[in-house]
């Protein structure tokens, strides 16, 4: 297991806090007869639903399944990427993590039949600390037990709402949309739960070791930090509204990734070039925070 911090905006002390994306890349998962049974069934369930809303997407545009299609994708687009990056992280993957007995909190992996203890490395560009202002354990630590909580609370809001979807189910030939949306929002927030709360365990555990990559803070040269102030107000306008002064005055972010440059990411570590959408999703979703 890998853990990548990629910091995507920089911290201006009392103003902006930094945006980080942690991208993990874990083992394939071990075929066992019954997980196998288990992934035939979740396989099956998964393409008949991709399938679905493959024919939806083609469905005439006055149509509701078009419509539901528009809904759905919008609401995907949406959706935060630090939880499409905690739900990347499968903790069933990742090292074991003992709970009692002799050598509790201790990591542990099997490696030819017998456990060992294992680090896992967190690899940030060497200037991630003057780019976040905090070393990458305490931000990783901040942002995993921010995220925690955040998680917890909308997967039981979800839950708790899908029962109050059962009167659609009274309309006919439409499927009950509402239900399926909540079941989707309370699954995702539970997987991103899990993952923080597994990540904090590591954090816990003294499992996560920082490791400096030359390699990554090469590719943070090609986009340097630019404080870019905003155009300078009239005098009559700073007379009329004093307040503008400090907002014409402050600083803007500059998002410190670009598009381009996350396939040399991918091809400089090895990782699968699934994880690029996610990536570049952060990146476009960082750029709009730092505007609003």
């Amino acid at each position: 297991m890998r853990l990548f911090a990629l910091p995507l905006t920089k911290a201006i002390p009392g103003k902006h806090e930094s945006l980080v994306y942690y991208l993990a890349h874990l083992p394939p998962k071990p075929k066992t007869r019954a997980e196998t049974r288990t992934g035939r069934l979740v396989k099956l369930a998964t393409n008949q639903a991709t399938e679905t809303w493959s024919r939806w997407s083609k469905a005439p545009e006055s149509s509701w399944k078009f419509k539901v299609y528009s809904l759905g994708m919008k609401a995907q687009r949406q959706l935060d990427f630090e939880e499409l990056a905690l739900k990347s992280i499968d903790p069933a993957l990742g090292p074991r993590i003992t709970s009692s007995g002799e050598g509790a909190g201790v990591v542990k992996a099997v490696r030819d039949g017998k456990p060992v203890s294992v680090r896992i490395p967190i690899i940030h560009p060497p200037s991630f600390r003057s780019l976040t202002s905090e070393p990458p354990l305490a931000n990783l630590r901040k942002y995993a037990s921010h995220r925690v909580p955040k998680h917890k609370k909308l997967f039981y809001t979800y839950i708790f709402a899908a029962p109050f979807t059962a009167p659609f189910m009274l309309i006919p030939v439409i499927p009950n949309i509402p239900f399926f949306f909540c079941v989707w929002r309370a699954w995702s927030n539970y997987r991103a739960y899990k993952a923080a709360d597994y990540l904090l365990t590591l954090l816990s555990s003294n499992t996560l070791v920082p490791t400096a990559s030359e390699t990554l803070e090469s590719i943070y040269r090609h986009t340097p930090y630019k404080v870019t102030p905003h155009p300078p107000q009239s005098s009559a306008d700073r007379d009329s509204n004093p307040s503008r002064l400090s907002q014409a005055t402050s600083p803007s972010i500059s998002v410190l990734l670009r598009e381009d440059e996350v396939p040399q990411i991918l091809d400089a570590f090895g990782l699968p070039k699934e994880s690029g959408p996610d990536l570049l999703r952060a990146i476009k979703q960082a750029r709009m925070r730092i505007h609003t």
